[in-house]
């Protein structure tokens, strides 16, 4: 009878070390990023800070993951702000764009330069990665692709993702799925506090007297060797309406095997006039990002 108990208080034991590998382990595969976003609220006409969580799936796209949380870490992400492309309007981006004092849009450098590029975590890049697909509520990388093809035949354009990110608005189309690396999601659940911050945001860029049209542009010679240097061409980012006089023949257009995210392009931000300011200010703010 005590060889019995003795035999049984071991599995037991066993057991309950085996659960607790596999709750860290979970752990340790499923990270979160607590944003803390300062949004205004058009009602009251004031700031409020709201909490989004984002659930990070390291299981299913370590290389991306782990890259995003030592962004994170560093502070990368701070200063940048949610913004819609015009060209893609049924998602919010977010991570290379960032408002500096005076006010104006820069890209938001490393010492001077992009980030790397990173390797994706999605199925058609060889690369057993993430499963998830490209819902409402969905985190992904974002990528290039060559202007004479798409994001599905510029093969050597699969690994040209950096750190920004892409958030849909509503669900895309399952084309989307296995050729970007959706790393995260966070819940909308309603009532929820996600939902309440995503909806806001949601709000902001949609209702045309809250958001301010920016064009993004770029100008000189393109160098394909010079990747992590916007490829050898320079920035420009100025409202829409100054972008009318901007004289077209400088600005770059891309074709054949050059990328199609230096075409010139239009974004909305969040901004609004605060008040009796005569000029507008950003709405959406992101005042913290922690990886719990």
């Amino acid at each position: 009878m005590k060889k019995i108990r003795k035999l049984f208080v071991n599995i037991v034991a066993m057991l309950l070390v085996a659960f607790s590998c596999l709750s860290l382990t979970a752990c340790e595969d499923i990270k979160t990023l607590e944003i803390k976003v300062n949004v205004y609220n058009t009602t009251s006409s004031k700031m409020e800070e709201k909490t989004l969580e984002i659930d990070l799936y390291r299981h299913l796209a370590p290389n991306t993951v782990d890259t995003i949380v030592n962004y994170v870490e560093e502070g990368y992400y701070n200063d940048t702000f949610f913004y819609v492309n015009e060209a893609n309007g049924s998602q919010v981006m977010l991570g290379d764009l960032k408002f500096t004092a005076d006010k104006t849009i820069v890209q938001n450098l490393d010492n001077g330069k992009l980030k790397d590029a990173i390797n994706g975590d999605f199925e058609m890049n060889n690369v057993k990665g993430s499963n998830l697909t490209n819902a409402e509520g969905s985190v992904g990388l974002w990528r290039d692709w060559f202007v004479k093809n798409n994001y599905k035949t510029s093969d050597a354009t699969r690994n040209s993702g950096r750190a920004t990110w892409y958030m849909p608005t509503s669900d895309l189309s399952a084309n989307y799925d296995g050729w970007f690396c959706v790393f995260g999601q966070f819940d909308l659940e309603d009532g929820s506090s996600n939902h309440e911050t995503w909806s806001a945001i949601k709000a902001l860029l949609n209702t045309e007297n809250d958001y301010e049209l920016y064009t993004v542009y770029y100008t000189g010679e393109y160098n394909a060797d010079n990747s992590v240097l916007n490829n050898g061409l320079t920035f420009n980012c100025v409202t829409s309406t100054a972008y009318a006089d901007v004289d077209k023949d400088t600005v770059f257009k891309p074709e054949g095997e050059q990328l199609a995210g230096y075409a010139s392009y239009q974004i909305k931000v969040p901004m609004v006039n605060k008040g009796n300011k005569t000029t507008k200010s950003i709405s959406v703010s992101i005042s913290s990002i922690t990886v719990k």
